[in-house]
């Protein structure tokens, strides 16, 4: 029970800094990761300025980064978000 009430003090704490952060520029927001994203997160991923500014700079396949994804939306310690701007999504956190 301990757990989860971390993980969640720990995600509403992420959640307020941020918005407080974003609500200075209010046309961006922020929204948890979902799986409609993952495919979008790996295009950045393995862009070439992304690669460049990476410890790893190799191209990752959409079977490596499934494999990333699924263990990390399954993590409870992990929080993912994605920078949403008026055009739409705009990077990732």
């Amino acid at each position: 029970m301990a757990v989860l009430f971390v993980s969640w003090l720990a995600d509403h704490v992420i959640m307020t800094v941020l918005s407080m952060v974003l609500s200075y520029n209010a046309h961006l927001f922020l929204r948890k990761v979902t799986a409609d994203d993952m495919e979008v997160i790996l295009q950045w991923r393995n862009d070439i300025e992304s690669r460049r500014n990476s410890f790893n700079d190799k191209t990752i396949s959409l079977s490596e980064h499934r494999n990333w994804f699924l263990r990390k939306q399954a993590d409870p310690g992990c929080y993912m978000y994605i920078l949403m701007d008026r055009e739409g999504r705009a990077g990732s956190i």
